[in-house]
């Protein structure tokens, strides 16, 4: 479906499936929609015959305003689930977006599939209980053309679960405000949280845990990991078997808070590298972390009542 203008009130589709019938391209879209306004996508199966699939699933570029996304389910695709960008008010519920990063036989799929990809200019998106699976990137948060000057703000996840990612969400260029609130994040091979630009997170209970050793790199399966001078809020989340570090924060971190979370078998607990104005307080860590965190020289820190950390 290739819908290039649409004006109010916009594309409503319901109930229906869309199936490839042959290869298509890595670049082919199965919903193309430009200028979507009051737009409601509603149970659209994207799946494919015989092993044929579409690039990506949906793309609205722009975005526009109000797009409501609700119990779609797209398969194996090597491209992006959702693709969104230069709008306000897009709402993503309830979906399962399955890529092409795993093979059956567990081998890792050279694919840069993406199950919600954000390009730019994008404000207030809401993810609530969707499921990405398979996907070499869970969710990108990033700026690129033609949108390399809008800001990405005031982005939400609600329940969201990302299983067998490289990296779970991972924002990569500055952005505003991120909140993402009980995560389910299942084996990720580099980071389940990679953020290495600037922007605004809070991380609010949920598990990130990998049921695997690091299939590609034992220096990586990170669960946090802040590489620029984001500011980040941790609270109640637990973190097992990442196997790398728990939470990283590299020296060009500030103002950052991990309280009251859980931290297990990992090579190191938190590790902060000389980043400053930190408040690390009222975390446990478990008996089998490998090494003791490291705190840094940061000279106004706070590291406070964490038990064998």
């Amino acid at each position: 479906f290739n819908i290039s203008e649409l004006a109010s009130p916009g594309l409503y589709m319901d109930h229906f499936n869309i199936n490839a019938r042959n290869t298509k391209s890595p670049t082919s879209t199965a919903v193309f929609s430009r200028n979507c306004f009051d737009c409601y996508i509603n149970k659209v199966n994207i799946g494919s015959m015989s092993g044929h699939s579409f690039g990506s699933g949906f793309s609205f570029l722009p975005s526009v305003d109000t797009i409501v996304v609700m119990d779609v389910k797209f398969s194996n695709f090597s491209g992006s689930g959702i693709i969104l960008g230069a709008g306000n008010s897009v709402w993503v519920v309830r979906g399962r977006l399955i890529g092409e990063y795993l093979a059956a036989s567990g081998a890792r799929i050279s694919t840069q599939s993406i199950g919600i990809h954000v390009t730019g200019g994008l404000t207030h998106l809401q993810i609530e209980a969707t499921n990405v699976v398979f996907c070499n990137t869970g969710v990108l948060i990033r700026r690129g053309p033609p949108y390399s000057n809008n800001l990405n703000n005031h982005i939400f996840f609600n329940q969201v679960g990302i299983i067998n990612s490289y990296n779970g969400i991972h924002i990569s260029t500055n952005t505003g405000f991120v909140s993402i609130m009980s995560p389910n994040m299942i084996q990720a091979d580099a980071n389940h949280i990679l953020i290495n630009a600037t922007a605004e997170v809070s991380i609010v209970g949920g598990k990130l845990v990998n049921n695997l050793a690091c299939p590609l790199n034992a220096t990586l399966c990170n669960g946090i990991n802040l590489q620029a001078t984001g500011r980040i809020i941790v609270s109640a989340t637990n973190i097992l078997n990442v196997k790398g570090r728990g939470i990283m924060l590299s020296s060009a971190s500030t103002y950052c808070s991990i309280q009251g979370s859980y931290i297990d078998s990992t090579t190191t607990p938190i590790q902060v590298d000389n980043g400053d104005y930190h408040l690390i307080m009222g975390n446990i860590c478990g008996p089998l972390n490998t090494a003791p965190s490291t705190w840094g020289t940061g000279t106004h820190n706070s590291v406070i009542f964490n038990m064998n950390c």
